[in-house]
């Protein structure tokens, strides 16, 4: 009897030893994704960009693709290529950009979409950036022909 005592907790401490050995590869695993998820988040990016609003186009429209009243939004952004050139990002997903020229740095919320253009630099235009906030940005370089190229991170 005492023999089949022993075969009984010998099993279960296998037991339980095979589970922790499962759950903590369950937790890597995850731990591995989440970090795989947010690893973009941390890094800069170059991208083309340009300018858009009524400062430079009177006739333009100052609201959003979902009806956001961009005057009152001014760190705004629109993703081009019809909301797919920098990966189809969510609603009002931010962007820390910044001016590799100046160094200035400020963080815009997608709010619009737009269709895109050519090349600037070698590289696909991705982002026009509202004319207020690239005003702020640019400062004394700022013009409504202005397309240049600008570094950007997705913030979470």
């Amino acid at each position: 009897m005492v023999g089949m005592t022993r075969m009984v907790v010998r099993s279960r401490r296998f037991t339980h030893l095979g589970n922790t050995v499962k759950y903590a590869t369950i937790l890597g695993l995850t731990l591995a994704c989440t970090w795989a998820g947010t690893a973009g988040a941390t890094s800069w990016h170059r991208t083309g960009a340009s300018v858009f609003g009524p400062i430079c186009d009177p006739g333009e429209t100052v609201l959003g693709y979902r009806g956001d009243y961009l005057p009152s939004h001014p760190w705004a952004f629109a993703e081009l290529g019809m909301g797919t050139a920098l990966g189809g990002l969510p609603y009002r997903a931010r962007l820390r950009i910044q001016d590799p020229v100046s160094h200035r740095s400020m963080t815009v919320r997608r709010l619009d979409i737009g269709l895109g253009g050519g090349l600037v630099a070698g590289l696909r235009r991705s982002i026009d950036i509202y004319d207020w906030a690239l005003r702020r940005l640019l400062r004394g370089r700022f013009s409504c022909s202005w397309t240049g190229v600008v570094k950007y991170r997705l913030l979470k």
